[in-house]
């Protein structure tokens, strides 16, 4: 999805902050050495990161047909979809010029 006047995935970035902070200050590092970040993304300050995760979310689902119609391969779970979605987002926060 191509951000247009300053939006990520359709979401002001200021909008977004809260809502990543909460997400990623509460990762824990697991005992297979990967990182789970879980949180209440209610209210004001969750839904703006919530609407941006079901946006990136459509992207990453629209790639995975064009990738099953190309080779069959294989598709993400539901939560690898939503890190990687918030891991775009964040992508995007950090690094505006490059996505």
């Amino acid at each position: 999805m191509d951000d247009i006047d300053g939006l990520i995935y359709g979401e002001r970035p200021e909008d977004l902050k809260t809502g990543l902070r909460l997400i990623f200050g509460s990762g824990v590092q697991r005992a297979d050495g990967r990182y789970q970040c879980m949180a209440d993304l209610t209210g004001r300050e969750g839904l703006p990161l919530l609407r941006a995760i079901y946006r990136a979310e459509a992207e990453l689902l629209l790639e995975e047909a064009r990738g099953l119609e190309a080779s069959g391969g294989a598709q993400r779970t539901q939560a690898e979809r939503q890190g990687v979605a918030v891991g775009r987002i964040a992508e995007r926060m950090l690094w505006p010029a490059a996505s």
